[in-house]
């Protein structure tokens, strides 16, 4: 069975939008029909907002249930369908969010939402039953945007750079180049500590990366099969199924930043690690370290002085 936004908001138009003869214009003779009152116009305008809703049409059910709580705003005897409208109204936003991507959904959202959890924990304020059901929904909508934002605040910084192998090249007897001074030897061991510290940095980063990215994985995963329990044996509409799309494309594009950043630490921090360990010997214990290089190799041939 599909959900809805809380239908019972129609029986609290009922209770807190009361029609008296005053809000009617008194007709004179034959005079035109008197024009809807804002309580009609926001009842007319939320009745064609569900009806977007329930369609797909996530745009439609904003822009109708925006006008809905602008008619409303002026009676006070609204402001709890008020604040019931607006956590629907933000529900809209996240689910129309899933459907075009577009993160000037979030804002809005959020202070709709924000406002109702203010308004149903206000001091003196006992929650009724729909309240407690509704709040830790308003609080899982708060938490999604957060992740969205975050996820996409990772996907926009820049990739680590791929590692390159040299060219590989016929084997040949290495060239021996003389050894240079201790100074020069002391000058190059600080030089493998500090690349040794950069790229154990980027792997740190790139391992964290993949956690954050393994953790969204599974998340991608929930929202999938919660979207097709939502649909049950319904045919999904259109909106549904670009849908159901759009988390299987992300799912698959998790997964491979995960291999990928995965792959990334596992070749900076072993690169770091070993740089940092060289360096460290070359200067405590005077490691002397003479290059050699040749056609397919490059090198260091390595002997310790005690």
């Amino acid at each position: 069975m599909r959900r809805t936004p809380k239908l019972s908001i129609l029986s609290c138009f009922s209770l807190a939008i009361v029609l008296t003869a005053a809000d009617l214009p008194r007709p004179v003779g034959a005079a035109e029909p008197p024009a809807p009152t804002s309580s009609q116009q926001a009842e007319q305008t939320f009745a064609a907002g569900l009806a977007s809703y329930e369609a797909g049409d996530f745009a439609g059910a904003i822009t109708a249930w925006t006008s809905a709580r602008a008619h409303m705003a002026a009676d006070p005897q609204a402001v709890d369908a008020w604040h019931v409208l607006g956590l629907d109204l933000a529900q809209a936003h996240v689910r129309a969010y899933r459907v075009d991507r577009d993160v000037g959904h979030f804002d809005p959202a959020q202070q709709l939402l924000d406002e109702y959890v203010d308004w149903v924990d206000r001091p003196g304020h006992t929650m009724d039953d729909a309240e407690r059901e509704d709040r830790p929904r308003a609080l899982e909508m708060l938490a999604f945007i957060e992740r969205e934002r975050a996820a996409r605040t990772m996907a926009a910084a820049p990739a680590p750079a791929p590692v390159v192998a040299p060219a590989s090249v016929a084997d040949a007897p290495p060239v021996r180049i003389d050894s240079a001074p201790r100074e020069r030897q002391l000058k190059a061991g600080r030089a493998m500590i500090g690349t040794g510290a950069v790229a154990l940095g980027i792997g740190v980063g790139s391992a964290v990366a993949a956690g954050v990215l393994a953790t969204r994985a599974p998340r991608i995963e929930r929202e999938y099969e919660a979207l097709q329990s939502e649909i049950g044996n319904d045919e999904p509409s259109p909106a549904e199924s670009a849908l159901l799309e759009d988390l299987t494309v992300e799912g698959k594009r998790a997964n491979v930043g995960v291999i990928a950043s995965a792959a990334c630490a596992a070749v900076f921090l072993a690169a770091g690690i070993g740089l940092l360990s060289g360096g460290l010997v070359v200067r405590k214990r005077a490691l002397r370290a003479t290059p050699a290089v040749g056609p397919g190799y490059a090198g260091a041939a390595v002997s310790l002085r005690f």
